[in-house]
């Protein structure tokens, strides 16, 4: 190690005047009052409605008196949504049987869709070839009328 000459006579404070680490004073609560942070009030609800009536139901809030134009009150029944013929035919188009699945034969779909499937395993042996192309023909037949009777049953003409 060499030291410069002149280093000991430095006139200099050393940046540490120690070699112990500083540790922060202990903490002391401010003396004093202090100035609070300015805090926005809570918010405060509005009052409630009050028609010119006066009459209120038991929650506070008045009953509506009319429907606005064009709005009707509900009567506790569902919309049907007639179920499309030419969806059938399409979805059983690219695969036979999700026709008529979709259109609400579960179990007629499922029966088409695993006899054209083991047609289609038997078109190795030559047989299956009549079998998978008459499947696929009756699939969407069956997702075309699967519709027509699906919208017949809940009272739709289509």
């Amino acid at each position: 190690m060499s030291i410069e000459p002149g280093a000991e006579n430095d006139p200099r404070e050393p940046a540490y005047p120690t070699d112990q680490p500083m540790s922060p004073p202990p903490y002391a609560p401010p003396a004093g009052p202090q100035a609070q942070p300015s805090v926005p009030v809570p918010y405060a609800p509005p009052p409630p409605y009050a028609p010119a009536s006066g009459a209120f139901d038991n929650a506070g809030f008045a009953p509506p008196t009319q429907y606005p134009s064009g709005m009707t009150p509900q009567q506790g029944h569902m919309m049907i949504v007639p179920k499309n013929p030419a969806l059938g035919v399409i979805l059983s188009f690219f695969i036979p049987g999700l026709g008529s699945i979709v259109n609400g034969s579960v179990g007629r779909g499922v029966i088409i869709m695993v006899c054209y499937f083991v047609a289609v395993l038997f078109i190795l042996l030559l047989i299956g070839i009549p079998f998978a192309i008459g499947l696929w023909i009756w699939g969407m037949v069956d997702g075309y009328q699967s519709a027509q009777r699906w919208n017949q049953a809940h009272g739709i003409v289509s």
